[in-house]
C-alpha cells in the first residue's frame, strides 16, 4: 500500500536531514558570527547591501532552510544592515522573507515548490521554470523594501 509512496518521500526527507545536519554543523562552528564579521569588514554601502544580502539568503536556500539561516545568520544580518543604516526593525521583519520564503521556491531544497508540484500534479520543469520567475520577482521587492523605496507603514 505505502511501497509507491516511499519513493516520493524519501528524496524530501533526505534532503530535509542533510539540510538540518549542514545547520548543526554551522552552530556549531559559530558560522554566522564569523561570516557576519567578514562581511561587516567590507564597508558596503547600504545600497550594495541590499542586494547582496537577499541574493546570499537565496542561494543559501538552496541547502538549508529558511528556519536555519534565520538562527545562524539573523542576527548577523541585522547588525550589518543596521550598522549601513537601515531600519533594524525593517530588517528583522524581513528575515522571514529573503530567508523562508525564498528557500521554499529556489531549487534544489524547494521544500514548497515540490509541495505545490504534488497538489498541481505539474512536471519539474516547468514548476521550476515558473518558480525560478516568481524567485526573481521576490528579489526585486525584497530589494526595494530594504532600500526603503517601497515604504512599509507602521515601522517607527
Amino acid at each position: 500500500m505505502f511501497a509507491g509512496q516511499v519513493k516520493s518521500i524519501v528524496p524530501v526527507c533526505a534532503t530535509i536531514f542533510f539540510a538540518y545536519s549542514i545547520s548543526n554543523l554551522f552552530n556549531v562552528l559559530d558560522f554566522g558570527t564569523n561570516i557576519g564579521n567578514f562581511i561587516s569588514d567590507w564597508g558596503l554601502p547600504l545600497w550594495v547591501l541590499a542586494f547582496f544580502i537577499p541574493l546570499f539568503c537565496a542561494l543559501l536556500g538552496m541547502v538549508l532552510p529558511g528556519s536555519s539561516q534565520t538562527a545562524i545568520f539573523g542576527g548577523a544580518i541585522v547588525a550589518i544592515m543596521a550598522g549601513a543604516g537601515a531600519n533594524p526593525f525593517l530588517i528583522a521583519g524581513m528575515l522571514p522573507v529573503i530567508t523562508g520564503a525564498m528557500e521554499g521556491m529556489t531549487p534544489p531544497l524547494a521544500l514548497c515548490m515540490y509541495t505545490a508540484m504534488g497538489i498541481a500534479g505539474s512536471g519539474m520543469k516547468e514548476t521550476t521554470k515558473n518558480c525560478l520567475v516568481w524567485v526573481g520577482l521576490h528579489y526585486a521587492l525584497s530589494v526595494i523594501v530594504m532600500l526603503g523605496i517601497l515604504p512599509i507603514w507602521g515601522l517607527v
